[in-house]
């Protein structure tokens, strides 16, 4: 509320402070920062990754009962499928997850 009754600028440190910003690094560790949070979207199972994108998008227009009973109808797919299987298999088995995206 603040933010938006004051309109006065913040500085990166306060917006992550506010939850924002997921991270403040210095400009020269950007990149290296940016592609290891890719590296650990992409070693995460590609339905699960495509299906929090959607209920975000999803539940941006939607009030709050609504958005978990479509998180419910999203997430169902992601479950039901081969990789809701392998991960906790590969979890009780003490090893990386073989993602198919299926």
């Amino acid at each position: 509320m603040e933010l938006l009754l004051t309109a006065e600028p913040i500085t990166a440190q306060r917006a992550y402070e506010l939850g924002l910003v997921n991270k403040v690094v210095p400009l020269s560790d950007l990149v290296v920062e940016a592609q290891r949070m890719a590296m650990t979207i992409a070693d995460n199972a590609p339905l699960s990754v495509q299906a929090g994108k959607a209920l975000v998008y999803a539940s941006a227009e939607m009030g709050w009962t609504a958005a978990l009973d479509t998180g419910d109808r999203i997430y169902e797919r992601v479950y039901l499928s081969a990789d809701g299987q392998e991960g906790p298999r590969a979890f009780k088995e003490k090893r990386k997850p073989k993602w198919k995206g299926r």
